[in-house]
Parts: C-alpha cells; sequence; structure tokens
C-alpha cells in the first residue's frame, strides 16, 4: 500500500511528530492554516472514520483531547478546532482517517463559521432531514450513548 500517512508510521517519510502513543501520532502539518496546526493518525492503517471501531474511537479522541490541550497551553492558543475530512466530497485528500486540530488565536480575527455558509436550501428542509434520520434505526452502540 502506498499511503503517506503508513510511510510516517514506518518511519521512511519524516515528520514533525508532537505526541506519540502506542497506538497514535499528532505531527505538524506541512500546510498549517495556523501555528500549532497539527494531524493525528492511527498507527494502523484506517481509510476513514466509518472504517474505526468503537473502541479505536474512544482511544482516539482521548489522544486528541490531550494533543489539543497541550497544544493550547504551550502555543497560548485561545481555542481550537478539531475537524475531519471524511471522504472525497468532504475534501478528505489521504486516505489515512485523519483529525485536525487547529489552535485559534486572537490576534486572527478569523470566524470559522464564515467558511461554512448557512444552507437556506437545507434549513428549508430541517423537518424532512429529521424524518429521514428518525426512520433509520440506530445501532446498539448510539441507542447506549444516547441513554447517557
Amino acid at each position: 500500500m502506498d499511503c503517506l500517512f503508513c510511510r510516517i508510521v514506518e518511519g521512511s517519510v519524516p515528520a514533525l511528530k508532537i505526541m506519540e502513543n502506542d497506538k497514535f501520532i499528532a505531527f505538524l502539518d506541512i500546510n498549517p492554516r495556523t501555528e500549532g496546526h497539527c494531524l493525528i493518525i492511527p498507527k494502523k492503517h484506517v481509510s476513514s472514520f466509518s472504517d474505526m471501531s468503537n473502541e479505536q474511537t474512544g482511544d482516539m479522541f482521548v489522544f486528541v483531547k490531550e494533543v489539543a490541550s497541550r497544544l493550547a497551553e504551550s502555543l497560548e492558543a485561545k481555542g481550537y478546532n478539531i475537524f475531519i475530512n471524511n471522504g472525497k466530497a468532504a475534501g478528505q485528500i489521504i486516505s489515512h482517517f485523519h483529525v485536525h486540530i487547529m489552535p485559534r488565536y486572537e490576534s486572527e480575527g478569523i470566524v470559522i463559521e464564515a467558511a461554512f455558509p448557512v444552507s437556506e436550501d437545507a434549513k428549508q428542509k430541517l423537518k424532512e432531514t429529521q424524518q429521514k434520520l428518525e426512520e433509520q434505526p440506530a445501532n446498539k452502540y448510539t441507542k447506549e450513548i444516547i441513554s447517557w
């Protein structure tokens, strides 16, 4: 498999690692949108968020939380965005699941919501969308979370 992120994991492609454990690596994005913009990847190849097991997902987001906290404290960021581009239609370029963390600074003056303008078409279909989603049976894991 010719996966850039798998090559980073094996060490054949260099990366500026900022945190690592036995399951995940966090490294600085080579095309950063802000200072400290990093990616977190599982060491085991998984193509998309949908392919992650529930255990992997939980472990990964504990790691994401640790990395985000460390970034914010170390870089004196006033906030951060955590996002996933899942699938080509959503902008995923490398088919190895990854999470972005972008530290945010007051000096930026950027509001992330501007990148996602309100869709008036989607707004008109809210009730219809809800009905479609209600028709789909929830899986066992989702039911457990909803019952918290």
